[in-house]
């Protein structure tokens, strides 16, 4: 572990310096290389495969292509077929496939172009049925003609030396033509009629495997599950005599052995009326191998075997038991079917297996975690290390696998991160933790076992560096923390701040008084059993101030809180009342509580603040769901004078647009006055800007800032929430999403400010 750790710290710095050298030349809004909120020795987090996957097929040059019934990886739009990196990100060189449904099967030829069958009948509106060839970059191949292909699914392709090819599945005919479950097609995928697919097979067929003879094994539902055949199509007589009545269900997959035997798998639970549990191993004129102790529970079924290069087996399926040890859908056994020790397998059922080079194994199935590191998240697709241990340089996701609702950094760089999540890098992290400035996690903030019941809304920095948190939880560990709390500067929850009975409902909000007071807003009506509505002043023990006396309070959520150079407090949120005086979603109040009348807001805004942030000269930037201000149209995002005026000077045009329901739920000014602003639109006055923006001083939008300049508006593909500016500029985001501009970035990213080097 300690060697692990070591490999992961030398992996993060290299890294770190490699992506300072891009980021120098890179202009502002670029994604922050040098900020890697993924542990690329974790097997990631992000959603993974939406769905299963059928096949897996590693290529020369250590890429995985996977095809299945899924429809994203991690979030991002990849239907049914997709190739990823060797560290499991996406591999974009790889061109996006529309395919109408799913592929069964996929194989590589030796020139690189891929192989794939299945259900689908289209591809990127081209007429295929049921098979197709694809380029390597992932674009359609046209010599490959198939004319009105297959009548029925497509289940297994397998490649001869001579590059004719070999398919095999549920289909009777193939352009028009008779093809009884399999045929041999020439490269150019017009039929081989040297090959005979007359009569062909009596019912459906899963796997064809081509043998080094030239033979082909094929395996399915038809009568005997089991078949050899000659290269003419014709049957190998002495063969199917020694598989006699062969087996009573239906074989799923077939591995050859180096040495001729067959492993031959599936849902059979007979050969040759004799127990045969899932899996059995011939000999290679189909007699059965009796060194081979088949240790498959009654009750399982293999779908997937792959051999290592030292004669390691290893057996995907849906069993749990081998021999009656415990193996949750994967085994590891010896050449004569005992079980490897010290292995654990997946939380569901592993469909498909594939062997890399350096012999690791590339796992997929239904499975959402493997038992190996049940802390560690894996949906649908996995790796192992050729010594069973689960691979942590595989990384199909990145960052948190919920939504950041809070992000704040300390004085030595670090950042809190307050949310709903669970896990960051499949790592234990509920609901806050502490990134170092690379974007790796920060161990040594640590909430041990720590298990908050609810999310976390806000995060808060005194000066000695403690953290406040609150939000939604009322519990943490089962002791009653009640909306707030305040952890220590090594994560554990601090005894010394006293809440008695806390806050009644969520507090979305905090800010930390030069005296060490503290200010909390949200939805609650009491705090400790006192009287507060939506707006708490509590001491720095965590007791409530009495001195900050509200009277009835707001009569509405609020959401945004700035404390300003003289102490009073702007709020904003969705009231429409202070202690029964009209406030329209923003109000201005005295430091003891009472309403600031000479904040003059007219009519206020239309509709919900979210988000207010201070400009050094003291003008105040607001964002939220609102049209316009005081009666003059302001659709997002307005400028408001010290006294609560509009600024007219700051004229958005049409503003932020993204339908009814577009929001600003984020903004923070930089020290250049410039404007960085997130939520949940589309549009900046008809300009394309997805979720995420930088704004002039004048409210223009600055073309200068990477979201919003090319060809491709991709932006966040998700909710940005919560936005801060490190004091060198760079800009930390987080959110609801899962990617930037098409990069992989899983609820939180860091862009560049500034250009670093002019």
């Amino acid at each position: 572990m300690k060697k692990k750790l070591a490999y992961s710290k030398l992996w993060f710095r290299s890294l770190f310096f490699l992506a300072l050298l891009q980021n120098a030349f890179a202009q502002p809004g670029a994604l922050d290389t040098s900020f890697v909120p993924f542990n690329d020795h974790s097997f990631g987090d992000g959603s993974g495969l939406s769905n299963s996957p059928n096949d897996i097929v590693i290529q020369p040059d250590g890429k995985i292509l996977v095809a299945g019934s899924f429809l994203t990886y991690n979030g991002i739009n990849r239907p049914r077929i997709l190739r990823l990196n060797s560290n499991g990100s996406i591999d974009y060189s790889f061109l996006f496939v529309n395919i109408d449904n799913e592929p069964e099967s996929i194989c590589l030829q030796p020139d690189g172009k891929i192989l794939i069958g299945g259900t689908f009948v289209q591809i990127n509106g081209v007429s295929v049925n049921r098979m197709a060839r694809l380029n390597s970059d992932g674009s359609l191949d046209n010599t490959f003609e198939t004319g009105q292909g297959f009548n029925a699914r497509v289940m297994s392709i397998d490649v001869q030396s001579d590059g004719k090819i070999v398919v095999g599945g549920y289909f009777t005919s193939y352009q028009g033509i008779t093809a009884n479950r399999i045929i041999r097609l020439n490269n150019d995928g017009s039929i081989d009629n040297s090959f005979s697919s007359t009569p062909g097979l009596n019912d459906d067929c899963n796997v064809v495997k081509i043998l080094p003879d030239g033979k082909i094994l094929c395996g399915g539902k038809f009568s005997v599950k089991l078949a050899l055949l000659n290269q003419d199509g014709s049957s190998v007589s002495s063969f199917m005599l020694n598989i006699g009545s062969g087996f009573n269900e239906t074989v799923r997959a077939i591995a050859l052995q180096d040495d001729g035997k067959i492993l031959v798998g599936g849902h059979f639970s007979t050969f040759k009326n004799s127990p045969a549990n899932g899996i059995v191993r011939l000999n290679s004129n189909g007699t059965k191998d009796d060194s081979f102790v088949s240790g498959c529970e009654q009750q399982g079924y293999v779908t997937a075997i792959v051999i290592q290069s030292d004669g390691t087996i290893f057996i995907g399926g849906n069993f749990f038991l081998w021999n009656g040890v415990s193996v949750d859908h994967l085994a590891s056994v010896n050449i004569n079917g005992i079980l490897e020790d010290g292995f654990s397998g997946f939380s569901s059922t592993v469909s498909c297996l594939a062997l890399q080079s350096d012999q690791k194994l590339v796992c997929g199935g239904s499975f959402l975690f493997s038992l190996a590191m049940p802390q560690t998240s894996a949906f649908r697709i996995g790796r192992l290390n050729s010594d069973l241990s689960y691979d942590l340089t595989f990384s199909h996701g990145s960052g948190f696998n919920a939504s950041v609702y809070a992000t704040s950094i300390q004085n030595d760089g670090k950042i809190i991160i307050g949310g709903n999540f669970t896990s960051f890098n499949q790592f234990t992290g509920n609901k806050v933790v502490r990134l170092n400035e690379d974007g790796s996690l920060d161990n040594s903030f640590n909430v041990g076992s720590g298990n908050f019941n609810g999310g976390v809304r806000t995060v808060a920095l005194q000066a000695d560096q403690k953290v406040i948190v609150a939000g939604t939880f009322s519990q943490f560990n089962g002791f009653a923390l009640n909306r707030i709390t305040r952890l220590n500067t090594n994560g554990t929850v601090d005894g010394s701040f006293s809440v008695g009975l806390g806050f009644s409902s969520t507090v979305h909000n905090l800010a930390i008084q030069p005296d060490g007071k503290i200010i909390a807003v949200g939805e609650f009506g009491t705090f400790d059993g006192s009287s507060r509505n939506k707006i708490a002043r509590l001491n720095s023990n965590g007791t409530l101030d009495e001195t900050f006396d509200i009277g009835t309070g707001f009569n509405g959520t609020i959401y945004a809180l700035q404390i300003l150079s003289d102490g009073k407090i702007l709020i904003g949120g969705s009231f429409t009342q202070f202690n029964g005086t009209t406030v329209n979603r923003i109000a201005r109040l005295n430091t003891d509580g009472s309403l600031d009348a000479s904040f003059a807001i007219g009519s206020g805004f239309s509709s919900t603040v979210y988000s207010i942030s201070l400009q050094p000269d003291d003008k105040i930037v607001v964002g939220g769901g609102f049209s316009s201000f005081n009666g003059t149209s302001r659709k997002r995002i307005a400028r408001l004078n010290q006294d609560g005026s509009l600024d007219i000077s700051f004229n958005l045009g049409t503003g932020f647009s993204a339908g009814f329901d577009a929001l600003v739920l984020s903004t923070a000014i930089q020290p250049d006055g410039k404007i960085i602003v997130g939520g949940d639109f589309t549009a900046f006055g008809g300009t394309p800007t997805t979720r995420f923006a930088r704004l002039n001083t004048d409210a223009s939008l600055d073309n200068t800032f990477e979201p919003i300049t090319g060809l491709s508006v991709n932006g966040f593909n998700s909710t940005v929430r919560s936005i801060s500016i490190q004091q060198d500029n760079r800009i930390l985001v987080g959110g609801d999403f899962l990617s930037v501009n098409g990069v992989s970035r899983t609820r939180i990213a860091r862009l560049l400010g500034t250009i670093a080097c002019q």
